[in-house]
């Protein structure tokens, strides 16, 4: 065989994996007037998410008002709540896109909206688990170190400002790389959005089982397999590589490879199609931004706030502050080590699951694609509970009677309520409740009011 002579192999006798495509029906006036049926395990992951969305959106809403309204913003411990509450609340933003999604089976939306609706939503996320750990090393240094004059200088309320500008600047650095793999993808006209890294060609030829230390074989995949860099591809298209990945959505349709005519059947080919739960190996950027995303925003902050609260709890536990009437003071260091031990187990609940699902996926995991597509429905909706659930547990947990109470007594609201006939104004009630509040929680005891606050 000369060297311009191109091998010839057999085509390999596989079982191609099932896809089902959403029926559509192409009217006479051109638009896709779409006849998509959502099955059942859709249905119930759509009333969830709007359950979810509604609880999220309300209790974020009301910690903003409630901080705003009492101006508690200028307290280093609510202006961090404060930012995160904004961060879960336009998170909890990109549940509509998703349901209009589930409901329709496509991106109804403009293309351009697609990118943005990507950034935004990691850029909100990165935020809200930056400002979770800024939250526990703030709320471990008030707890443990209150009279620390290095402390007290760095909980001044201009670094707690240059901290969040800070934040909100790298998290929006962070969001590049998304901004610049987002798009549409799959099959017309099914395609929806998401973040897809583009194929690299020795990747993508390895994987297809041609021999890339061969140049002529390498030339051969290029000229025949090499998929087409559009990503919204002709639903005719059916021997494209396709990945319909989602991380945030639910969906997780993984990636499957025609082997062409003219490349020869190996293990590796038999290994990929044999996982059916993976990420594209031709696609090497979906394995680096999971490995540094997981490190990144789980398990270097799941250490940061196991520490923190960690430490809290010994530091009650080990002080020796004299009980009050009725054992106050005991009740209020067993609710904050409650406190704190709940919010390290949440944290681990609500993201782990999403994190080893996907780093497993690296790798392949063993499992037909309708348990694969459920499972990632799973846990992003657990991370969805995370941002509905993080007002609550960080806000109303300690003292959400009293500060309702304050804001019903401030003389504002008694204005707002007059005006409305609903109520008579009563002067400064509030005024003076929140003097004797203040006076109240003067001294040198332990700070807890900053954990349950």
């Amino acid at each position: 065989m000369t060297s311009s002579e191109i091998p010839s192999f057999e085509m390999p006798s596989i079982e191609i994996p099932s896809f089902e495509i959403p029926s559509f029906e192409i009217p006479s006036g051109g638009s896709a007037q779409q006849t998509y049926t959502m099955s059942d395990e859709l249905t119930i992951q759509f009333v969830l998410k709007i359950i979810i969305y509604i609880v999220g959106v309300c209790g974020n809403i009301l910690v903003i008002f409630m901080i705003l309204f009492l101006q508690e913003f200028k307290k280093i411990t609510h202006w961090y709540v404060l930012q995160m509450a904004l961060a879960d609340l336009i998170f909890l933003q990109n549940l509509p896109f998703k349901l209009s999604e589930d409901r329709y089976g496509r991106w109804i939306h403009a293309d351009w909206l697609c990118s943005a609706q990507q950034t935004v939503l990691y850029l909100t996320y990165y935020a809200s688990i930056m400002f979770l750990v800024i939250m526990a090393m703030d709320r471990y240094l008030a707890v443990c170190h209150p009279m620390s004059s290095f402390v007290q200088k760095a909980r001044r309320p201009k670094i707690a400002y240059v901290t969040a500008l800070v934040t909100w600047t790298v998290a929006i650095l962070m969001s590049i790389p998304v901004m610049l793999h987002s798009g549409l993808a799959g099959l017309q006209p099914a395609c929806r959005c998401r973040l897809q890294f583009p194929i690299e060609e020795t990747a993508y030829c390895q994987s297809s089982g041609y021999n890339v230390a061969s140049t002529t074989e390498m030339a051969a995949c290029r000229n025949l397999s090499l998929p087409s860099p559009e990503r919204c591809v002709d639903g005719d298209a059916a021997f494209q590589n396709l990945n319909l990945t989602d991380v945030f959505g639910g969906l997780d349709i993984t990636s499957f490879n025609m082997t062409p005519g003219n490349a020869p059947q190996t293990g590796n080919f038999e290994q990929v199609m044999g996982l059916n739960c993976m990420y594209d190996v031709a696609r090497p950027g979906w394995k680096v931004f999971t490995i540094l995303t997981s490190a990144g925003m789980f398990f270097f902050p799941l250490m940061i706030i196991s520490a923190c609260y960690g430490l809290i709890i010994m530091r009650l536990l080990a002080s020796s502050a004299p009980k009050s009437s009725g054992g106050k003071s005991e009740r209020e260091k067993r609710k904050v080590t409650i406190l704190c031990a709940l919010l390290t187990i949440l944290f681990t609940v609500f993201w782990l699951p999403f994190h080893a699902f996907h780093l497993a996926k690296i790798v392949g995991i063993l499992a037909s694609n309708e348990f694969c597509n459920n499972f990632a429905a799973a846990v992003a909706m657990l991370a969805y509970i995370s941002s509905a659930t993080n007002p609550y547990l960080y806000n109303f947990l300690g003292s959400f009677k009293k500060r309702m109470k304050q804001i019903k007594e401030s003389k504002t609201m008694q204005n707002l309520l007059s005006a409305a006939g609903l109520t008579r104004a009563t002067g400064s009630t509030a005024n003076e409740s929140a003097s004797s509040d203040g006076a109240k929680s003067t001294g040198k005891a332990i700070p807890m009011n900053s954990m349950i606050q």
